[in-house]
């Protein structure tokens, strides 16, 4: 999942760009100042590029990026400006000082951290001359470690080889990569790794030999005695990992603080944080439930804190695996085993909360992942970075966890009292996205955890009155963020979900409001406001962007807007990302303006796309082969024309191939564009499965092939692939099936039971198969959970209900569980100007994939027989 945090420094409500943060008032000095005669000047992204009109750069070569800090980001700018402009030596820059912060926040991309500059240099004695001059030019000036370069010297400069201008290449699972060029023409993918590296056709020029030396130069065990076992996590910050005392085998925990780097909201850097670390775990030492702080340790300028390694699983962890609600419907002494348990923890927490603050420590990052809980029951705290003393009465933490931080609203030991309320509601309703939004959510989150939970009398209202949750009531309601929130979010939404006969006709209505009301047309990179892929995918695909958003309003609303279409039609005309896929390029775009009746456009689309596909080696329904098949087998129906056709059976000869192998990605792709993947899950443990992401998206190809062409061989093939994704199902205690091994398991459309489940009953429409009718029942009730944490079509609460609507005719008994989870969406629903709108995460978001169109169509598929769901699923039977 891309890094959420590097867009919310913008905007409380949505995601976007650090450089939709400002106004002209904010920029530094340098991106006010007019170009050099003979300059052209141009924004791109959060860079602001000076190029010389008659220098022609290379596409790629050796680049030099100069490191700052928020302190000398100004001074060193001036220089660089005097020293390339005379030059005619090309340069870009981040032209304000808030962007700069975002790219070098604590969960800012490590690779492009400490990045201010980057220079172009012409060749390698170019190169040379930059780096052997602005050394000297900027002796003395400081900034972050660039993790992805090699660094001249012991100052601000280093050296990367990479792209110089945007090229692409697709992976094996069809994904985009940034591209480098190789001596034979071809593309292969560029690594961006936060480790120094060169292609293997490139060599470091010899003058960096030293410099390279230099860099790999192994620490003196004398000085590090401590050997690394393993990481467990990575932040911009630096690392925390496992490790043994090489005296006396001692298991620690290590956190490592890198200089100027992993910077907090107050410009805290993470040796900053690390030295509040030490200092509170050295008062809060015998404290039971606080880890022992054994020694710090300086090593090549980076600061390591050796720790107890404190034993049990986070908080977070144990909910995940015993909340009652987490399965369908959960009996009655589960729940209440879970509300005794869940409440001697609180009891136990609270206990180590009063110790800490009797030491004088304020702990400021209390929330699930931070307590851990032991096999025998006991809780510890981990994570003091944050910590102050409790004296400070002021003091707001630079980090904060969504929704357990209270803003600016509250200083002291008052942000740990307001966490832990928090966490007093969240143990028995563990969502934050709408309450990180809007607090009133807590209201509805305590009333139904009393109810669910049979909790004391009183529980809910001692939490209010420690949240000071009272309409209206804020100390810092005058702060800009607050402001804008109060301005979007408090009108109470028109129309009630939770009730006993919603009027979803309206609650669908109120949604499509939402989405329209959020819509930004005077903006080219984006129509309405989506997750974070949004900025990646470039703002206009099915899943994250404006096609999806606008097919979803057609269909499901009839909202037809020419603005908005005009708007696609010329985004569409734009030199885009060349990406293929159906979910998030160019056959969704194609698929959409076709429906609104753009046809001429549509196929301009299509042509530009379908050269592609002999260059993708994915095989899924999201961005593969897949999608692609799909899409041609419409548009030949469409059109009949025959070139789109014999496109799809040119694809399902690929295809079959991949069945006979079970190799969904790869397929026949080259070596050096195949996707890592072992197995059936990936290597962040994210399945290749379900109706986007593993065979049950080839299967529905295949049953169109077969509708199309009546030959039963791809009734067989479709058969055999959905029987691939059964492979990695497993029956869990409540029998619902899942895809899934171990503990965690996935019911999701996008990678989980739902989407099988749909692809199940197509291919049970046209020929009986014993393991497909034996597995559908588990599938669909697997369907039935009444708590998610999100709300998302494709890994939430809505698909699970839009997949029960689509297949109630399977099962009578359907009917009711999906008519008591669609009101519980209730639970996450923000209001958005009055109207009713959801949330992706800490952000609201509109988009198909995340967001409010996603529940739109959700919920409209769920309650209307008539309503179509995705492109590409027929619809039988009736709905609730």
């Amino acid at each position: 999942m891309i890094a959420n945090e590097f867009y919310t420094h913008t905007d409380p409500i949505f995601y976007d760009l650090p450089s939709w943060w400002h106004d002209e008032t904010d920029s530094y000095g340098l991106a006010k100042r007019p170009p050099p005669e003979g300059w052209q000047a141009a924004r791109q992204d959060i860079w602001f590029t000076l190029k010389p009109a008659e220098r022609a750069m290379p596409a790629q070569g050796w680049k030099v990026h100069v490191s700052a800090c928020t302190d000398n980001a100004e001074r060193v700018l001036e220089a660089v400006w005097q020293y390339c402009v005379p030059l005619a030596i090309p340069f870009k820059f981040i032209p304000h000082p808030r962007t700069f912060l975002a790219l070098n926040a604590k969960q800012a991309p490590r690779a492009s951290s400490g990045k201010l500059i980057t220079i172009y240099p012409e060749d390698e004695a170019e190169l040379k001359r930059v780096l052997e001059e602005l050394s000297v030019v900027l002796a003395g000036e400081h900034g972050p470690y660039i993790l992805s370069d090699l660094r001249f010297g012991d100052g601000p400069l280093y050296v990367r080889y990479g792209s110089f201008r945007r090229r692409y290449c697709l992976q094996g699972d069809g994904e985009l990569a940034p591209a480098l060029e190789r001596p034979d023409g071809v593309l292969v993918p560029e690594r961006r790794e936060p480790f120094f590296d060169v292609p293997p056709w490139v060599n470091v020029p010899e003058f960096l030999s030293p410099h390279l030396a230099a860099r790999q130069t192994v620490v003196d065990p004398a000085h590090f005695p401590y050997q690394v076992d393993g990481a467990l996590r990575f932040s911009n910050g630096g690392g925390v990992y496992t490790a043994r005392r090489l005296t006396d085998g001692q298991r620690v925990v290590l956190k490592e603080a890198r200089p100027r780097a992993g910077l907090d909201r107050e410009g805290r850097d993470a040796m900053a944080r690390l030295a509040h670390e030490a200092w509170a775990l050295e008062r809060l030492a015998g404290v039971p439930g606080i880890p022992r702080l054994y020694e710090k340790v300086t090593v090549d300028g980076h600061d390591f804190l050796a720790i107890e390694h404190m034993g049990g699983i986070p908080l977070y962890s144990w909910m995940a695996l015993n909340y009652p609600f987490a399965e369908p419907s959960p009996t009655r002494e589960a729940i209440l085993a879970y509300r005794d348990q869940a409440l001697g923890i609180l009891d136990r927490v609270a206990r180590l909360l009063d110790a800490v603050h009797e030491r004088g420590v304020i702990y400021g990052d209390l929330h699930p992942l931070n307590i851990l809980l032991a096999d025998d029951g006991s809780v510890s705290f981990v994570d003091f970075e944050l910590a102050a003393d409790v004296r400070n009465e002021s003091y707001h933490p630079g980090l904060a966890f969504p929704a357990f931080a209270p803003g600016r609203s509250k200083a002291g030991v008052a942000i740990d009292k307001h966490a832990l309320a928090v966490l007093r509601s969240w143990i028995f309703t563990p969502l934050t996205s709408a309450a990180a939004l809007d607090h009133r959510k807590f209201f509805g989150y305590l009333t139904r955890a009393e109810r669910s939970f049979e909790l004391p009398e009183g529980y809910g209202q001692r939490i209010l009155d420690d949240l000071y949750i009272t309409v209206g009531r804020s100390p810092d309601e005058n702060a800009p963020y607050k402001l804008r929130l109060r301005e979007v979010l408090s009108a109470p939404p028109e129309i009630a979900i939770d009730v006993p006969e919603p009027d979803w006709i309206k609650v669908r209505a109120s949604m499509a409001d939402a989405i329209v009301r959020s819509a930004t047309p005077e903006r080219a990179d984006r129509l309405f406001p989506g997750g974070v892929e949004q900025f990646v995918y470039d703002g206009l695909g099915f899943a994250y962007g404006a096609a999806g958003i606008l097919w979803v309003l057609s269909t499901c609303s009839d909202r037809r807007s020419p603005e908005y279409e005009q708007w696609l039609i010329r985004a569409a005309r734009r030199d885009l990302q060349p990406l293929p896929g159906f979910y998030h390029g160019l056959h969704g775009v194609a698929y959409v303006l076709d429906h609104l009746g753009h046809r001429s456009d549509a196929l301009a689309v299509l042509d530009r796309a379908m050269p592609l596909t002999s260059s993708l080696y994915g095989g899924n329904l999201f961005g593969g082969l897949a999608g692609v098949g799909l899409n041609v087998l419409h548009f030949a129906e469409r059109t009949g024309d025959a070139r789109f056709r014999e496109h799809a059976l040119v694809i399902a000869e690929r295809l079959k191939g991949a069945v006979a192998s079970g190799r969904l990605h790869g397929l026949d792709a080259p070596e050096h564009l195949r996707a890592r993947h072992v197995g059936p899950l990936t290597e962040g443990g994210e399945p290749d499965a379900g109706l986007l992401r593993g065979w049950s998206g080839p299967a529905l190809f295949f049953v169109r092939l077969y509708e199309a062409t009546g030959e039963s061989v791809y009734l067989d093939l479709a058969i055999r692939a959905v029987h691939r994704d059964l492979d990695v199902c497993r029956l869990r205690e409540d029998r619902s099936l899942q895809v899934g091994a171990d503990t965690r398991t996935f019911p999701y459309l996008e990678n989980g039971s739902a989407g099988i489940a749909l692809v199940v009953d197509e291919v049970l429409a046209h020929r009986a198969d014993e393991r497909l009718e034996a597995a559908l029942g588990p599938l669909l009730r697997a369907c039935g959970l009444e708590f998610t944490v999100e709300p998302a079509m494709l890994r939430g609460q809505a698909g699970l209900l839009a997949a029960m609507g689509c297949l109630s005719h399977r099962d009578p008994r359907l009917q009711g569980i999906l008519a008591r989870n669609l009101r519980r969406l209730e639970v996450h629903a923000v209001p958005f100007y009055g109207h009713l709108a959801f949330p992706n995460f800490s952000r609201l978001s509109m988009d198909v994939a995340h967001g409010t169109a996603g529940v739109l169509l959700s919920v409209s598929a769920a309650t209307d027989a008539k309503a179509p769901f995705l492109p590409f699923l027929r619809r039988r039977g009736s709905a609730s």
